[in-house]
């Protein structure tokens, strides 16, 4: 990032980006690749929060979710601190119901989510598991929040989620 009034605070969002999309090559691909993500993409910009997704591909380099890792990283632009979805939404077991019941979330068929067999695995999945996988598989787009569960992505409207909301809608 660069170009914000506020220099210090600039450092702060550069430096916790850098440690986030190292940490993915550190801890998630340890193997002897050292590149940097292929793919970095703003999802969401505001005043408040920077959101973006990175994918490393493995070592044989190909582009898709198989072949690779993806992170996703939402910045809160006022601290420069890295956020996580329970510092947004109450990921509480009411939350997680009405996510699996399908009533706060939608989904397209994509080339990576099979709508009936990801739904049946959402259900077999654990309120742990579940809660483990969105604290970081989630970005921000205006008015919406997006979980990526394993191979599925969801779609969840503000509107819908508004008695979870931790914090004011983006």
């Amino acid at each position: 990032m660069d170009g914000m009034n506020d220099l210090e605070l600039q450092a702060k969002v550069n430096d916790t980006l850098q440690y986030a999309v190292l940490s993915l090559i550190r801890d998630e691909a340890p193997v002897t690749t050292s590149r940097l993500p292929n793919a970095i993409a703003f999802s969401y910009h505001s005043p408040y929060y920077l959101s973006i997704s990175s994918f490393l591909p493995n070592r044989d380099g190909r582009f898709f979710f198989e072949w690779g890792i993806y992170d996703f990283i939402t910045i809160d632009m006022q601290t420069g601190e890295r956020i996580f979805l329970n510092d947004l939404i109450d990921v509480n077991e009411e939350f997680i119901r009405l996510l699996r019941e399908g009533r706060i979330a939608q989904t397209e068929p994509t080339e990576i989510s099979n709508n009936e067999v990801m739904w049946k695995w959402l259900l077999d999945m654990s309120e742990e598991e579940i809660e483990r996988l969105a604290l970081r598989n989630f970005f921000l787009s205006p008015g919406k929040l997006e979980l990526r569960l394993g191979r599925m992505e969801m779609y969840i409207h503000l509107e819908d989620i508004r008695d979870f909301l931790k914090v004011e809608p983006w």
